[in-house]
């Protein structure tokens, strides 16, 4: 409650600049909506905004450019989704065997993680007729394609997969062990295609789709 107040006597009035500590994530849904809305408009008349947070959502939803903090120093800066994408991925990857980011041909940019003995070559959303497709019809059909090169002797290998909305916020996910179709015994040099098929059950917007290897029952 010190919290909420503190941030209601600060926003009371729009100030030059707007410094916000973690403080929207003490409050319930309602309280978010109106401090979100209220940070839209101070920004909207020219207010600078510094926000500070781990909430993936509320970065992406209020934010121009974001700054990923470690160890004293910047670790990250950039466009908010990429730099949550690979904080999240420096959280999942403990090990920190590897934490990359590449720029597609598109402009999008691609974060991995991991140790390597796997990787997904390439990722697909095709129709009933087998086209590989960018945009679909609510309630259409769809198959999920993932094809994974297996560079190393594998005892175990379970494929999750997530779908987020275009704030970086998890819609659905499954992974094979969920789904009893777990792989083991692989050995270097094989290659396996995942397919899910499914209904496109979504609202209209822009999705994406992350996808974790790992051998583990589940997966960050």
């Amino acid at each position: 409650m010190q919290m909420r107040l503190a941030f209601s006597v600060a926003t009371v009035r729009r100030p030059e600049a707007l410094i916000v500590d973690e403080a929207l994530s003490v409050g319930d849904s309602y309280f978010q909506h109106k401090s979100f809305a209220r940070i839209k408009t101070f920004r909207q008349e020219g207010t600078t905004l510094l926000f500070v947070s781990h909430d993936r959502y509320a970065v992406q939803a209020i934010c121009d450019r974001a700054l990923l903090l470690q160890d004293g120093g910047i670790a990250k800066e950039g466009e908010p989704k990429e730099v949550m994408d690979f904080y999240h991925a420096l959280l999942a990857d403990r090990e920190a065997k590897t934490v990359r980011q590449e720029r597609l041909e598109d402009g999008r940019v691609r974060t991995i993680s991991g140790t390597g003995e796997a990787s997904i070559d390439d990722v697909r959303l095709v129709n009933e007729a087998g086209q590989r497709i960018e945009a679909v019809h609510v309630g259409q059909d769809v198959i999920l394609e993932v094809v994974v090169s297996v560079h190393s002797p594998i005892p175990r290998l379970v494929l999750g997969y997530l779908i987020r909305d275009r704030l970086g916020q998890a819609v659905y996910g499954i992974n094979t062990y969920r789904l009893k179709r777990v792989v083991t015994d692989l050995e270097g040099g094989e290659t396996l295609t995942y397919r899910f098929d499914f209904r496109t059950r979504l609202g209209v917007g822009s999705y994406s789709i992350a996808l974790s290897l790992s051998g583990d029952d589940s997966h960050l």
